[in-house]
């Protein structure tokens, strides 16, 4: 795909739904080198105006993976959604990519109080938004999309 420029949609930048799912589908397949090479080659086609928050959105999957759950969270405290998707459906995946992360992490660290905050914090979040699914809304509310299966 890269070889032929399949994956981006003007000038040489890459779109960010399809580098979502390309990060998604190195951690279904927990492919840590696939992951950080897709990082460190594609990152730079982002959006300049993105690309802060978009490489602090990927470091923080690629330690997600390795089980840095500390670091993951560091990396997932330096994202700001505000600049990107400003009123967008889109914002809402990555959004609860991080969210679930960020749970994960906290449950792993064993900061359950922190944890369920997190959860009901997201839920009303989530409840008062208008652009998130009505099947996002309920599936969150059940929490059963929180936990990432990776």
């Amino acid at each position: 795909m890269l070889k032929f420029k399949i994956t981006y949609f003007k000038e040489g930048i890459i779109n960010l739904n399809l580098y979502r799912d390309i990060i998604i589908t190195c951690l279904k397949l927990n492919d840590q080198l696939r992951l950080d090479n897709f990082i460190s080659n594609n990152l730079r086609q982002t959006n300049l105006e993105y690309r802060k928050c978009i490489k602090h959105y990927s470091l923080a999957h690629s330690e997600f993976l390795i089980n840095d759950f500390q670091k993951a969270l560091e990396y997932a405290s330096k994202i700001s959604f505000r600049n990107i998707f400003v009123n967008s459906v889109e914002s809402i995946y990555f959004r609860n990519d991080i969210k679930a992360h960020v749970l994960r992490c906290l449950y792993d660290l064993n900061y359950l109080e922190t944890a369920f905050n997190h959860i009901d914090s997201y839920i009303h979040f989530l409840q008062s938004s208008k652009i998130a699914s009505e099947y996002l809304k309920k599936s969150i509310s059940n929490s059963s999309m929180l936990f990432p299966t990776y």
